[in-house]
C-alpha cells in the first residue's frame, strides 16, 4: 500500500512580521519546513509540499526530493489538498501535516499510520489542552465524532479541552471523493470537514492522542521561541539519557544534527551547532561555540572558545579561553590555551601555541595553510604568515613574525633586536623640567 505525505505550507505568514516565511525560519538549526519534511519522509514513500505562489521560490529549495504543488487561491486547507490531487495515489493512504508544527515527530506520524492500517477511512490526532483557545473542539454524540471550529462552538463547547491537532491519515479513496464533492461547495473549505464527510459515506473515523506539544504552531516569532525551547529540552534530555552531563541544561543550545558521546561534560552557555561531533570524555567549558567540527576524545574546549568551519581537535588536545579555531586540525595533546587564532592550519602532536599567536591565512585574495609539526613551541604574540611550515621540534621566539619555513629543531627569531639606552629617562625628564621653568 503506497504511503504519501502532504505538507501544507501555503500560508502567507502575515503574523510573523518578517520578510521571510515562517516555514523557512530556522528551528534548532534546520528550517521549519525542512525539519517537518525529514520527520514525515522516514515513514512514507513520497512527500508533496503544497506552497502558494508567494513562497514557491523561497521554500521549494528547502524540501529536496519532494514534489511541489501550488495552491493558486487561498481557499482553505481542503483547497490545499485539492491542489495536490494529481499526486494522490488511487490506492493507498495520505498523511497530512501542517507545515508550521515543527514538534511533530516521525513517531507521531507512524503511530497514526499504524492505527489507520486497521480500517478504511480517516484517523486524526487529538490532544488535551488546559487552554484550548484557537483550536477546533472534538465533539462526540450519537456514536459520531465532529471537529467543530471555535467560532462555531457554543460557550459550553468552548470549555471542551479535547482538540484537533491538525495531523490526518486518510485513505486515498475517501480523500479523492471528498475533494471531488467539496470542490462544488464554495470558495473556501476546510480539511476538518472530512471527518463528518467520512461518517456520512460509511467510512471509519478514529482519533489518536498525542503529546500536547505536537499541536503547537509557529505563527509568530514568540511562538517559534517557545516551541524551540521545548525542542531544546527534548534534545538535551535525549543526550543526557545516553550519558552526557550538562552542568546547566537550561542554558545550553544543541542543534538536531549534533552528535555527543557518553562521558562528555557540557558547561553552561555552550552552543553546539551544525554537524558537530563531540567524542567520549571531552569537556566543553562555559560559553564555548562549536560549529560543524569534531572534538576528539578527552579534549577540552574553552571557556569562551570558538571552534568552526570543519575544525578537528584530536584526542586530549586543549583549546582554551578566547581561542578561535577555524578549518584546522589540532593534533593529539597539542595546546592553544588562550587568546589565539588558528585558521587553515595543521598542528601536529604535543605542540604548544602561545598566547596572542595568529596564523595569518588570508592575503586578500586567497587562503593559505600553516603547517606546524610535532613538539613545536610557538612563543606568545607570534604571527605566522601563511603559507609557512614549522617543522618538528622547532621553537619560535615570542613576538616573532614568521615568513619563511623553519627547519626541524631550529629556533626562529624574527623581531627587532632590543636596545636598552641607559639613563635615557633621567635625561628626558630633566629636559622637560627645564622647558617648563
Amino acid at each position: 500500500m503506497k504511503k504519501l505525505a502532504v505538507i501544507l505550507a501555503g500560508g502567507k505568514s502575515s503574523r510573523f512580521k518578517t520578510s521571510y516565511s515562517k516555514q523557512s525560519a530556522f528551528f534548532c538549526g534546520t528550517p521549519v519546513i525542512s525539519h517537518i519534511q525529514r520527520q514525515v519522509s522516514s515513514v512514507v514513500d513520497s512527500v508533496v509540499v503544497v506552497l502558494g505562489p508567494h513562497n514557491k521560490e523561497e521554500l521549494s529549495c528547502l524540501v529536496p526530493n519532494s514534489s511541489i504543488a501550488i495552491q493558486a487561491q487561498a481557499n482553505g486547507t481542503a483547497g490545499a489538498i485539492a491542489a495536490a490531487n494529481h499526486f494522490i495515489p488511487d490506492k493507498g493512504v495520505v498523511l497530512i501535516v501542517n507545515g508550521d508544527m515543527p514538534l511533530v515527530s516521525s513517531q507521531d506520524c507512524n503511530q497514526l499510520l499504524e492505527v489507520h492500517a486497521q480500517q478504511e477511512g480517516v484517523t486524526f490526532a487529538v490532544t488535551r489542552l488546559n487552554n484550548s483557545t484557537g483550536y477546533g473542539r472534538i465533539l462526540e454524540h450519537d456514536n459520531m465524532v465532529e471537529i467543530r471550529e471555535e467560532n462555531e462552538c457554543t460557550d459550553a463547547q468552548r470549555a471542551i479541552t479535547l482538540v484537533n491537532v491538525g495531523i490526518y491519515v486518510v485513505s486515498s479513496s475517501l480523500l479523492k471523493k471528498f475533494i471531488s464533492l467539496s470542490n462544488k461547495v464554495g470558495t473556501e473549505w476546510y480539511l476538518t470537514d472530512i471527518v463528518s464527510f467520512a461518517q456520512r459515506h460509511d467510512y471509519s473515523v478514529q482519533y489518536v492522542s498525542v503529546d500536547p506539544s505536537v499541536s503547537l504552531g509557529v505563527n509568530t516569532l514568540q511562538q517559534l521561541a517557545e516551541v524551540e525551547a521545548i525542542a531544546q529540552q527534548k534534545i538535551i534530555a535525549r543526550h543526557m539519557k545516553k550519558g552526557v552531563r550538562f552542568i546547566r541544561p537550561e542554558s545550553s543550545y544543541v542543534e538536531f544534527e549534533v552528535e555527543i558521546e557518553k562521558d562528555v561534560v557540557i558547561g553552561p552557555g555552550a552552543v553546539l551547532t551544525g554537524n558537530t561531533v563531540i567524542q567520549q570524555g571531552a569537556r566543553i567549558e562555559a560559553y564555548s561555540v562549536i560549529n560543524d567540527s569534531i572534538v576528539g576524545k578527552y579534549a577540552t574546549v574553552g571557556p569562551f572558545a570558538h571552534i568552526r568551519g570543519g575544525a578537528e581537535l584530536k584526542e586530549q588536545s586543549q583549546i582554551g579561553n578566547f581561542v578561535e579555531v577555524k578549518k584546522s586540525i589540532i593534533g593529539p595533546k597539542s595546546k592553544a590555551k588562550h587568546l589565539a587564532y588558528i585558521g587553515d592550519a595543521y598542528i601536529g602532536a604535543q605542540s604548544n601555541i602561545g598566547a596572542g599567536t595568529i596564523t595569518c591565512n588570508y592575503d586578500g585574495i586567497r587562503k593559505s595553510k600553516t603547517i606546524i609539526g610535532d613538539n613545536v613551541l610557538i612563543g606568545s604574540n607570534s604571527s605566522l604568515i601563511a603559507p609557512v611550515t614549522i617543522e618538528n621540534e622547532s621553537y619560535v621566539a615570542a613576538g616573532s613574525t614568521i615568513t619563511r619555513n623553519v627547519e626541524k629543531g631550529s629556533l626562529a627569531v624574527a623581531r627587532s633586536r632590543q636596545e636598552n639606552k641607559r639613563g635615557w629617562v633621567t635625561r628626558y625628564k630633566s629636559r622637560a623640567t627645564l622647558k617648563q621653568s
